[in-house]
């Protein structure tokens, strides 16, 4: 089995009943993940949204992790440790949301 580390961008919506985020809309995760393809990759992504109660709206992206390149070291540093979460886990790793407000 030859498994990829991948990472992703995907937007969401907060679920209705989540008052502590009723001011925000919704927003974007970064995901990582390790899988043998993409098509596989996506379902273990929004699988895991489900389970914090996030309504997946788009996936952005999802491409493999490997070599992408941050503007800074501490950027790296951060992401690579979470496609090494996902790689040793064999879990969905989350970044930090990032929302945005109602207009």
């Amino acid at each position: 089995m030859n498994l990829k580390t991948y990472w992703s961008s995907v937007e969401f919506h907060f679920h209705p009943g989540a008052k502590e985020y009723a001011k925000y809309k919704g927003g974007f995760v970064y995901a990582f993940v390790t899988a043998e393809e993409v098509r596989t990759a996506i379902p273990l992504i929004l699988d895991e949204l489900k389970c914090w109660s996030l309504i997946p709206v788009a996936v952005d992206f999802v491409s493999p992790y490997e070599d992408f390149s941050w503007d800074s070291t501490e950027e790296q540093e951060h992401y690579a440790n979470l496609a090494s979460q996902a790689r040793k886990s064999g879990k969905v790793v989350l970044d930090g949301l990032h929302a945005y407000e109602n207009e």
